[in-house]
């Protein structure tokens, strides 16, 4: 064992410890392999390069610090992008056999790094109805923690807070396990995600509590990078003001494939489930199983919608031979939901290429609440979740909007009124180019005359 007090790391939360915990995790790879103690104390340091068949345990009492002076890290240009800014607090990377556990906690000291509503960055105004906190220049610690090219790690039982972006990052990575990890993220953070995901297989993320500021879990590809497979995810209690669980592509050629999101529980929060795949991306046989879901997230403008899937539909007029080129999801099951939103379930699929084979089973949708349908007429500039060739979708007066799939199979779907006020007036479900369906138990509470339990278009 290297305790990182016997490198000279003093842990008052005021000194800065990086370059001893840095020599015991340097003494670790020398003798080849072991495990790097951190005891009770608050331990202030910068970036932290983990190498292989390493065990960092920062026990309980112990707190890894952030420091609050981008100084202190060391930029990695590999994977910049965006929200990707570099500078990390802990990085893994081209290594394996590591385990990042203990008990202890991961604090970054993310707010050092933000403006504040009393002190706006650049005349920034509140965004959403939140005054979104700012980083100028991309000069904060995000990730917070990551893993490039890694295999065979573990992050267990640790609680990580306070992030300056990302929380947890793992890319072009195989056999990963993010077990018993409590995120806690403040809700104005910018995107201050807690889990992404960038084209890795075989990875499992189990018992996890996550609140945070952007999105919970989020599985993406990028240029360049590869696809995204075999992911299993389970017994999580998710709460954001985004996404609790997303995939998303922007265009390139790489699948999401074999997936399950089991035992979850949603709170507070706009979408428990997002999948917005461009021309190219390929989603298929994914099962979401066993969720209970509250609505109610805070800001204005949001819009509730716990089950949302967007497909980018090609321009009017495009040629037929573009079809090969186009986002294909197929396979996608949601089984045992009970849901109270005041939002709906919309899927806005490709007309040319539909979604395939999409069942919904034993769901309750419990509507406590009206939205404002003509808020979402024109979304949020900002954001791409939702398609701009199918405006309708947005406003649709229905609980469920299915629009072009092929093989959908709706059995033991039931809309309940679980408000103490009448509900605006709105049609059961909405299916508009829509083949091949099943409807085997589709029930609602009584609705409002002119509105129908099924409308086909």
């Amino acid at each position: 064992m290297f305790n990182v007090r016997s490198f000279g790391a003093v842990g008052d939360g005021q000194t800065l410890d990086r370059d001893a915990i840095q020599s015991a995790l340097n003494a670790c790879a020398r003798a080849g392999g072991g495990e790097v103690y951190l005891p009770a104390g608050t331990y202030l340091s910068g970036t932290l390069e983990i190498p292989s068949h390493t065990v960092l345990n920062i026990s309980p009492g112990a707190t890894l610090l952030g420091s609050p002076r981008i100084e202190d890290y060391t930029r990695d240009p590999r994977g910049r992008d965006g929200d990707q800014t570099g500078y990390h607090l802990l990085r893994v990377a081209d290594a394996g056999n590591v385990v990042i556990c203990g008990g202890g906690t991961v604090d970054g000291q993310g707010p050092t790094y933000w403006d504040s509503p009393a002190k706006p960055v650049d005349g920034k105004s509140p965004w959403r109805g939140y005054h979104l906190a700012y980083s100028p220049h991309d000069a904060r610690p995000s990730p917070m923690l990551t893993v490039y090219k890694c295999q065979d790690v573990r992050i267990e039982n640790l609680t990580l807070t306070n992030s300056a972006g990302w929380a947890v990052n793992t890319v072009l990575s195989r056999w990963l396990w993010v077990r018993g990890v409590k995120i806690l993220n403040p809700m104005n953070g910018p995107n201050t995600d807690g889990i992404d995901i960038q084209s890795c297989q075989d990875m499992f993320i189990s018992d996890c509590h996550i609140e945070n500021g952007d999105d919970s879990i989020v599985a993406f590809t990028s240029p360049g990078s590869g696809p995204c497979e075999r992911l299993a995810i389970t017994n999580c209690i998710l709460s954001t003001r985004c996404c609790a669980i997303k995939f998303y592509n922007w265009g390139e050629p790489y699948a999401f494939r074999q997936i399950t999101c089991n035992n979850i529980v949603v709170y507070n929060t706009e979408r428990a489930f997002g999948a917005y795949m461009r021309d190219q991306s390929v989603l298929q046989d994914v099962v979401c199983s066993n969720f209970t879901v509250h609505g109610g997230c805070t800001p204005p403008n949001f819009s509730e919608r716990q089950i949302h899937i967007d497909v980018a539909n090609p321009p009017e007029g495009a040629d037929d031979e573009e079809n090969s080129y186009l986002a294909s999801l197929q396979g996608i099951t949601f089984a045992n939901w009970i849901i109270r939103s005041s939002g709906r379930i919309i899927v806005g699929g490709n007309r040319r290429v539909p979604v395939r084979n999409l069942a919904f089973h034993n769901i309750l949708l419990e509507v406590n609440g009206s939205q404002d349908m003509a808020s979402f007429v024109n979304p949020t500039p900002s954001t791409g979740q939702w398609n701009r060739t199918l405006p309708h979708i947005r406003t649709i007066p229905a609980h469920l909007v299915i629009h072009a799939v092929r093989g959908l199979t709706v059995d033991g779907v039931r809309v309940a009124n679980a408000s103490s006020q009448p509900l605006q007036p709105m049609h059961g479900m909405y299916l508009e180019n829509v083949e091949d369906d099943r409807i085997n138990g589709f029930s609602t509470y009584p609705l409002q005359p002119g509105c129908e339990q099924i409308v086909r278009k």
